[in-house]
């Protein structure tokens, strides 16, 4: 896995000349990133602060500090942002990449799509990208992340066949900020730092467990497993008794739904039939209706 600076400026940073081998200016004012981060460390940040009064902001100092976390080896930031750490997380671009300075711990390597040269990618594009660059988690705002992992989930669980067949330790964490004002995310950067523990903990499980987790300003979410996901798609009618082994009928799942969805993110149709394992699976609901009304509601499940 590597940073790479994106070849159009990100904003508030211009890149071009470090993509030829420069330095990292700041966009608004020109001034270098080196020199400013060199002053951090002799004067603090007030005196940077007033020393350029109008040309530089309290958010200017998190993004310089952020353009050393990712590509300066020989800073303190650099070296804090868990180099050797196999716990690799991206942040989609819906989070800003300078509230990484604030939540570096050396336990785990934080990067942005912004110094990936992803800033313009698709959905689909991030998401190969993630995978085959070893990243355990994906950090975002964005839905429509939990809908590529859940039909990339279903997928698996249409060729095992069976729930406890499905192995997701190739595929990143989804981990779902559920925020509408993205400033949410830097006035509750505590909140993003003590999960990162919670993060590292699902991700190192083996096998793990959760395909993805929400994540709430005021607190801990909900975590999706395989079998959480295939109730989801389920119809309505039938929500109410997941069956012991996984069918793929159209009796049974919102077919049509889920293959517009894969074909929104560049995945091949699930074929999807009229099989026996509707059938038995249908008769064990009626079975359990007959019981239900024999003995009450609280007959147990067949």
């Amino acid at each position: 896995m590597t940073d790479t600076p994106n070849p159009r400026p990100i904003r508030r940073i211009f890149t071009e000349a470090a993509r030829k081998g420069g330095d990292f200016t700041l966009h608004d004012s020109g001034l270098r990133i080196t020199d400013i981060l060199d002053e951090l460390d002799r004067d603090g940040d007030d005196a940077v602060l007033a020393r350029h009064a109008g040309k530089l902001s309290p958010r200017d100092l998190d993004v310089c500090r952020s353009v050393a976390a990712h590509h300066m080896p020989d800073r303190p930031e650099y070296k804090n942002n868990g180099g050797g750490s196999p716990l690799c997380i991206l942040f989609d671009e819906n989070i800003p990449h300078r509230i990484i300075p604030k939540l570096l711990n050396g336990d785990c390597r934080l990067s942005h799509i912004s110094f990936n040269g992803l800033t313009t990618a698709t959905d689909s594009t991030i998401w190969l990208f993630a995978k085959t660059e070893g990243f355990k988690a994906l950090l975002t705002r964005d839905t429509d992340f939990l809908r590529i992992i859940e039909t990339e989930i279903l997928d698996r669980l249409h060729k095992a066949g069976n729930f406890d067949a499905v192995t997701m330790d190739d595929l990143p964490l989804v981990v779902h900020i559920n925020s509408k004002n993205r400033n949410d995310i830097l006035a509750n950067h505590a909140l993003l730092k003590t999960n990162l523990q919670r993060i590292a903990a699902i991700t190192d499980a083996q096998p793990r467990a959760f395909a993805s987790i929400t994540l709430g300003v005021n607190g801990q979410g909900a975590a999706q497993t395989v079998r959480d996901i295939y109730r989801r798609y389920m119809k309505p009618s039938i929500r109410e008794t997941l069956p012991d082994t996984p069918a793929f009928d159209k009796a049974l799942l919102n077919h049509e739904y889920i293959n517009r969805l894969r074909a929104r993110y560049d995945m091949p149709d699930i074929r999807f039939s009229q099989e026996q394992k509707w059938a038995d699976f249908n008769t064990r609901t009626c079975a359990m209706l007959r019981a239900r009304k024999q003995t009450g509601p609280s007959a147990p499940q067949v």
